[in-house]
């Protein structure tokens, strides 16, 4: 979503399979990242509190649904949520994983965040793209600079961490994002000079929403519709799915759903929507999309 727009935003899952190691010996771990501040909706206490719920909400629905469907342990999962949702701490945690994941293991990484698109600087360069808003009680002043001194986090930033990750341990990631705009990170991830094509690790993205859609709520606006729909299509698939075919259950639903929530407005709301193009496209018709460039999500099986 645009950063100062009622929007849903959410967040990320990771998953890291090797190549070379038999699947029977692997270990599967969770990586959850929940940031939804209490300023999103300025004064609007009743928005903000629903918005604070949907934290606590989304993110246990997802650790859940990939603990059961992947046999995941639980000392082998990590929360920040809120508070604790910082770059910093998003950072000792893949730093800590660094430390006991080898190649056959796999990481489900789920960020729930606002996103947005805008200047900030990357490694002492003027740029332009996505960003995820982290955890802060205060709106920051200006969106860049909270980029730059470390509130927030870039796609670039967050990109770089997950190959860097991937690369030292030879363990594949699948990143699922869970924010507006959120495919907008598309071009940064493949255009990326950490991809290492012809390694023993795999990374592949999941986005909850085209670059130019904002990431809806779901129809009584307590949850992401996105990450509802991947955490429905994940507990009722069949063994032995992949996670593409469960990744395009979701696609199909969240692109219905948010189609249907438009249709169903009031006559004159829609009838304003139809008038403007931009707004009905951004609000109306999310897709999520993914890039997987080597295959892993069709090699992914759930439990």
């Amino acid at each position: 979503m645009k950063l100062g727009k009622q929007c849903s935003s959410f967040i990320l899952v990771s998953s890291l399979v090797a190549l070379i190691a038999p699947l029977a010996h692997a270990d599967n771990y969770v990586l959850g990242v929940a940031s939804c501040p209490p300023w999103k909706n300025g004064d609007d206490i009743e928005a903000n509190e629903r918005l604070l719920n949907m934290c606590p909400r989304d993110i246990a629905q997802m650790v859940n649904a990939l603990e059961q469907r992947f046999d995941v342990k639980e000392e082998n999962v990590v929360t920040l949520m809120q508070e604790d949702a910082t770059p910093e701490n998003m950072y000792r945690a893949l730093f800590e994983l660094e430390k006991s994941m080898t190649a056959g293991d796999t990481l489900f990484f789920f960020q729930m965040t606002h996103g947005g698109i805008i200047p900030y600087n990357y490694k002492g360069y003027n740029v332009s793209g996505e960003i995820f808003a982290y955890y802060s009680e205060e709106k920051p002043e200006n969106f860049g600079t909270a980029v730059q001194d470390g509130y927030w986090i870039s796609a670039r930033d967050l990109r770089d961490a997950i190959y860097e990750l991937g690369n030292s341990t030879d363990a594949n990631i699948v990143a699922i994002v869970e924010a507006c705009h959120s495919e907008a990170a598309g071009h940064e991830i493949v255009h990326n000079p950490l991809l290492n094509l012809d390694g023993n690790d795999r990374v592949s993205f999941i986005f909850s929403a085209d670059a130019d859609q904002a990431a809806t709520f779901n129809d009584d606006s307590t949850g992401a519709r996105f990450t509802e729909e991947f955490v429905s299509a994940l507990v009722s698939a069949d063994t032995g799915t992949s996670l593409d075919a469960v990744f395009s259950v979701a696609r199909e639903k969240t692109h219905r759903g948010a189609l249907n929530a438009c249709m169903s407005r009031d006559p004159e709301d829609l009838k304003d929507l139809h008038g403007h193009p931009q707004a009905y496209f951004e609000n109306c018709t999310q897709e999520p999309a993914f890039v997987d460039p080597r295959g892993l999500m069709l090699d992914l099986k759930v439990n």
